[in-house]
């Protein structure tokens, strides 16, 4: 992967587009970003808080830094930076969904019950294509 292919301090550049009051990663390596919040969210984020608006703000915050240490900004004025954190967070709230729901449709699949089953422990034991 790119991403693997990174010297010491080096980052991928990134533009944003700004629509209405949405804005998303656009061009050169759009798809290495959602990529990268996702291995974030699964490296800096326990799976048992029940959603996203209950994950702890200085976990969140660990997605943005990490994502500021592979990332350059394009074309990005300081007055648009919460519309990028805005975007960070949207995607890393779906990512985080997507993959408590992936977790427990594999432990329902395989007999458990998600009340009786401690999730963090159980992170580890897990195959890696699952994370």
């Amino acid at each position: 992967e790119k991403l693997d292919s990174l010297e010491p301090n080096q980052r991928l550049s990134i533009s944003f587009e700004k629509t209405g009051a949405t804005c998303r990663a656009v061009k050169e390596n759009q798809k290495y970003f959602p990529y990268f919040i996702g291995v974030l969210v699964r490296k800096n984020i326990e799976t048992f808080h029940k959603s996203w608006a209950k994950v702890p703000t200085e976990q969140k915050a660990k997605i943005e830094l990490g994502i500021k240490k592979y990332f350059q900004y394009k074309d990005i004025s300081d007055d648009e930076l919460p519309w990028v954190s805005q975007i960070l967070n949207r995607i890393a709230q779906d990512i985080y969904k997507n993959w408590k729901n992936e977790l427990s449709e594999h432990f329902k699949l395989n007999g458990r019950d998600e009340n009786s089953l401690n999730l963090p422990r159980a992170c580890h034991y897990l195959s890696l294509d699952m994370t």
